[in-house]
C-alpha cells in the first residue's frame, strides 16, 4: 500500500523498531505515525487528526471481549467502504463484528477474523 496512511496505536510505542524496520527495509514509501493508546481510551482523543475513513484496521489489542466490541463500535463507523477490519488471536471475535456488520461477510482463518465491507 504505497500511498496508504498507516497510524500504529499502541500502549507502549516503544516497542516499535524503528531502525530495525527501516534497516529491513520496511516503509520505504510512507513511514507510520505511532500513537500511544489504551484499548480503553476514547479513540476521538487520539484520531482527531486523522479523519478521511479507514480501509485497513488490525485489531491486535488485549485479546478480550470488551475490548474487541469497543474497537469494533468504536472504530467501525470510521471505515471506508470496501475497507477490512481484521481481529487477530480472539476466537469469538465474529459475532461481535456481526453485530456491527450483521450483513457483512465475515471470514474466518483460526483465531483471525475479517469483515469485508
Amino acid at each position: 500500500y504505497p500511498e496508504a496512511r498507516v497510524i500504529g496505536l499502541d500502549i507502549d510505542p516503544s516497542r516499535f523498531c524503528e531502525d530495525e524496520l527501516r534497516a529491513a527495509g520496511a516503509f520505504e514509501e510512507n513511514f507510520p505515525v505511532i500513537i500511544q493508546f489504551d484499548a480503553y481510551m476514547d479513540p476521538a482523543e487520539v484520531l482527531l487528526d486523522y479523519t478521511g475513513g479507514v480501509d485497513l484496521f488490525v485489531d491486535d489489542g488485549p485479546h478480550r471481549a470488551d475490548a474487541i466490541s469497543r474497537a469494533v463500535t468504536e472504530f467501525g463507523p470510521l471505515m471506508n467502504p470496501g475497507g477490512r477490519f481484521v481481529v487477530e488471536d480472539f476466537p469469538a471475535a465474529a459475532p461481535l463484528m456481526a453485530a456491527q456488520w450483521p450483513d457483512a461477510e465475515i471470514r474466518s482463518w483460526g483465531s483471525i477474523h475479517a469483515v469485508w465491507l
